[in-house]
């Protein structure tokens, strides 16, 4: 470039000069000088323009100087082996517009994993990962195969497939999980460390927990202020029916003390939460029985019967061991723990509501945690204080009035507590059913 530029202004200069001279010249001269001043003027345009092509040319290079070159060929090998594993490569045999059988299973199995495949081995390889990680940080607790994280891992995976097995007989899958429970419980030869009982009571008392807070957010407070009488007599008549009968059946023809007998009657006559408060969210979410207020209604009553159920258990439990001690005291036991229990649930809801800020950006998260964890306060705590029938109802008063609280401020009944709520209740599910069967003891029935 910085010759062409030196020509041009040579050729230039020389052109001017020559036009000066002609202008003093002779015309013919004149013209002669004309024409030749044209010519170097045209011939420097063409030096420039040669130049110019030749830059242009070399600008259109790669930077470093070099040809592009075109990418190499696929290499023989990894040619021939896709097209050895083209037959079950998905990208290679797409599925026909009108598939069969035949080619949704053949769809199903091809590579990459996709689908339900994909999915259980995700599940299969956290489900290992999780053990693995439980062996290395806890060590004895989880070796197999006695320990109680193993059993416990154990126990869920089969409770679960056996559940889906039952569903698609028709059948409630929370009988294949407590079946499973039965079946590992009952194993010849099984044995378990002596963290188990500890374990399995405290996961029962966390499922429960769990159950309880989506019975209180399921409840809809304008059919439960319409139904509140009914709630009530639905809640106590068939539980104080079925413990009478249960006390005088037992006293008659198994000879037990009629203490002993109401006691079983409580025991037998209560409902249990984890099989009603599913089946009815269910309906509810599906609009059955939504304008009646059935599923409220009997969500309530299972509630209720389930307090109750527990408070005469324990009032009868501590008069029978503890007969040194005052009538009165033992009698409000049942009172006490209600009125505990309501005080308890309405405050921490009220904690609940006001807690986090509506301009947190973790709202929904922090919402759960603060709700979660006062339901696990008020069920262990009350326990630890021998309040146990306050445990539950302070769970299901918090979740119920917390749901009050978050629908004023604009909350709809999806929301982030229910969503992870529900999500808990699969993995819990199992967890509880799986436990209550390995409670059993097939040996004990025999004897």
């Amino acid at each position: 470039m910085p010759a062409a530029i030196w020509t041009g202004f040579l050729l230039w200069q020389r052109s001017v000069n020559l036009k000066n001279k002609t202008m003093n010249g002779a015309g013919g001269d004149n013209e002669n000088g004309l024409e030749e001043a044209d010519k170097l003027s045209s011939g420097s345009s063409e030096v420039l323009d040669a130049e110019q092509k030749h830059a242009s040319e070399a600008d259109t290079l790669p930077i470093d100087g070099q040809v592009q070159v075109p990418p190499p060929a696929k290499n023989g090998f990894w040619s021939s082996l896709e097209s050895k594993c083209s037959p079950i490569l998905v990208s290679e045999n797409p599925l026909p517009s009108n598939p069969t059988k035949k080619d949704l299973f053949l769809h199903a199995i091809r590579c990459p994993p996709h689908g339900k495949i994909a999915k259980i081995l995700t599940l299969t390889l956290v489900i290992v990962s999780l053990w693995a990680t439980c062996l290395g940080m806890l060590g004895k607790v989880a070796e197999p195969p006695n320990g109680t994280i193993f059993i416990l891992i154990i126990l869920v995976v089969v409770a679960l497939f056996f559940g889906w097995i039952f569903s698609l007989v028709r059948l409630p899958p929370l009988l294949g999980m407590l079946l499973t429970g039965i079946l590992i419980k009952n194993i010849p030869g099984m044995t378990f460390d002596t963290y188990w009982t500890k374990t399995s009571s405290i996961l029962r008392g966390v499922a429960l927990v769990v159950i309880l807070m989506r019975a209180g957010l399921g409840l809809d407070p304008q059919a439960l202020k319409r139904l509140s009488v009914m709630v009530f007599r639905l809640a106590f008549t068939p539980c104080l029916a079925e413990t009478l009968t249960v006390a005088v059946a037992s006293h008659f023809l198994l000879n037990f003390p009629w203490i002993w007998g109401f006691m079983l009657g409580f025991v037998l006559a209560a409902v249990s939460p984890a099989v009603v408060v599913p089946c009815l969210l269910g309906l509810q979410e599906r609009g059955y029985g939504v304008d009646k207020g059935i599923p409220t209604l009997v969500i309530a009553a299972a509630s209720v019967d389930d307090v109750l159920a527990i408070s005469g258990f324990t009032i009868l439990l501590g008069i029978t061991f503890k007969p040194t001690q005052d009538i009165l005291t033992v009698v409000f036991q049942g009172p006490k723990e209600v009125v505990i229990g309501l005080l308890f649930g309405i405050a921490w809801a009220g904690l609940s509501v006001m807690l986090p800020g509506k301009d947190d950006t973790m709202m929904g998260k922090l919402r759960f945690v603060m709700v979660f964890l006062g339901g696990l306060l008020a069920y262990f705590g009350s326990k630890s204080l021998h309040l146990d029938g306050a445990g539950a109802l302070a769970v299901l008063v918090m979740a119920f009035v917390a749901g009050i609280g978050w629908r004023k401020r604009g909350w709809s009944n999806d929301n982030a507590v229910t969503s992870t709520l529900s999500d808990l209740w699969v993995v819990f599910q199992p967890i509880l059913f799986g436990l209550i069967g390995t409670e059993i003891r097939v040996s004990f029935l025999h004897s």
